[in-house]
């Protein structure tokens, strides 16, 4: 096909039957062009069928995915084809191309949010996002058998983000708000806490019978303040609704109320379609025409998001993709982590802080990440003191927490309350000899070949210096005195 030939940078194909014979149409490509293929799992597709390829035309990358029914060809993101059959099947069947002239059905393709899932990556379209302010709200109080009207939030300007139904399970519902909620936090528009109703969901749902194209009657579920609560919310509603049409009757198109206490929903209103929400264009507002010189001085202006910083933070940190994944969750922990790389900090001393104490005191004191509030300055400085062996590492994490709760100063922290390392050789040889005159048995031991008494004695002269002293410096002390 010409039209692989003529692709300048990259080649998009949607395809569900994809074989060896489709990778043949492909290396018709330049050199320059990558390729990504969306397939299912049941292609005959072999990875090292693609590994051949990509020996000889790099790059092609494959996905498996179950979003797509039709099969696409998406060239340089810009232009897309309606296939009638498989690619592999051009030039061999009666075989029907057809160019799509809506460019934002070509948008609509390639503009999707992608989510991890269990099967793999997967892209979820978003329908529209439109801009709404918020409402009051009734509050019903069962004891008082009464209903009040709650007006705080009254007038708080919000987007509402409409996704299609692309989603087939909880997993993958919690995986876009997860990828979602990331993305909003990284530009810094939202806090998105779902606690505190910066970020709510509703939930749409409906069931079908297996093999079924049309989807069934679908019902709306509000009051969803967590993902475990979204999680419950979802599984409790299809199993009421597959109960309901095993059971000969039909599913009501409404929206109905989660109690997450009895994780239990009932309904509140029935609802038709978006026309009793009675949407309608505001007169007094001007068209806004939005160029391509602005979106590309949009695009230059983002921030660096988190799957590019995973990329960045292996090759230039060369810490564990553990660390990275939690690091890069949260944009707080990411800008924590590289301002303190940036103060002059080793990047895996830092990773192993933010993953060991911070995350030890951010479970004890139930706190998120975008709750920290200590500074990378007092991180950087401390691990700088430890390097520099002006204090231990038990005193170190003393006075971390320290850092982590008030933010304190640590090298002032550390000469107020006396917590120094002592560097007098002399002083540690005196508590030394000391220690080994007063332990006769451990010496013994450890002369004997038991390594752990060692141990002991490290112990009992760190204790009579008050934790002041370097154990790595008390050790090879002993050892030379033992010999």
């Amino acid at each position: 096909m010409n039209l692989i030939e003529k692709a300048e940078k990259s080649i998009v194909l949607i395809d569900n039957y994809v074989d060896v014979g489709t990778l043949n149409i492909l290396a018709k490509k330049k050199s320059s062009v990558n390729i990504i293929v969306y397939t299912v799992r049941r292609t005959r597709l072999s990875n090292q069928d693609i590994a051949n390829f990509n020996s000889q035309y790099p790059t092609l990358t494959v996905n498996y995915t179950g979003v797509f029914h039709d099969r696409f060809l998406v060239i340089d993101e810009t232009i897309a084809y309606h296939i009638g059959a498989s690619l592999k099947d051009a030039g061999k069947k009666c075989f029907g191309i057809t160019k799509i002239e809506d460019i934002r059905i070509a948008a609509d393709i390639l503009h999707r949010l992608e989510i991890e899932t269990e099967e793999g990556k997967k892209k979820v379209r978003i329908h529209e996002i439109h801009m709404e302010e918020d409402a009051g709200k009734l509050v019903h109080d069962d004891w008082a058998d009464c209903s009040l009207v709650d007006f705080n939030r009254s007038g708080v300007p919000l987007i509402e983000i409409v996704s299609e139904p692309d989603m087939r399970s909880a997993q993958e519902v919690i995986a876009y708000l997860e990828k979602l909620r990331m993305i909003i936090q990284y530009l810094g528009a939202s806090d998105c806490k779902l606690n505190e109703g910066s970020m709510r969901a509703d939930v749409n749902l409906s069931v079908r019978e297996a093999g079924a194209e049309e989807f069934g009657t679908r019902t709306e579920t509000k009051n969803l303040n967590s993902f475990k609560a979204i999680a419950h919310a979802i599984e409790n509603e299809r199993e009421r609704q597959i109960d309901l049409i095993e059971a000969g009757e039909k599913v009501v198109q409404e929206t109905r109320r989660w109690d997450d206490t009895k994780e239990y929903s009932y309904p509140m209103r029935s609802k038709e379609d978006a026309q009793d929400y009675r949407y309608f264009p505001d007169p007094d507002l001007v068209p806004v025409q939005i160029s391509d010189e602005w979106m590309e001085e949009i695009r230059s202006r983002q921030p660096e998001f988190r799957d590019e910083k995973k990329i960045r933070y292996k090759e230039e940190y060369d810490i564990p993709d553990y660390d990275i994944d939690i690091i890069t969750n949260t944009k707080k922990m990411a800008d924590l982590f590289e301002e303190t790389i940036a103060l002059g900090a080793n990047p895996k001393k830092v990773s192993n802080w933010l993953m060991g104490e911070t995350m030890r005191l951010m479970k004890e004191h139930s706190i998120d990440a975008d709750e920290l509030s200590f500074s990378a300055e007092h991180l950087a400085k401390l691990i700088q003191m430890v390097d520099a062996k002006a204090i231990n590492s038990n005193v170190a994490k003393e006075v971390f927490e320290k850092i982590f709760t008030d933010d304190i100063e640590p090298e002032s922290y550390v000469k107020e309350h006396g917590l120094a390392t002592v560097n007098d050789e002399g002083a540690l040889r005196k508590v030394v000899e000391e220690v080994i005159a007063n332990n006769p048995k451990a010496i013994e031991d450890f002369r004997g070949g038991k390594e752990k008494a060692l141990g002991a004695l490290v112990g009992q002269t760190m204790k009579a210096m008050k934790g002041k002293a370097d154990p790595a410096s008390v050790n090879q002390m002993l050892r030379e005195l033992l010999k």
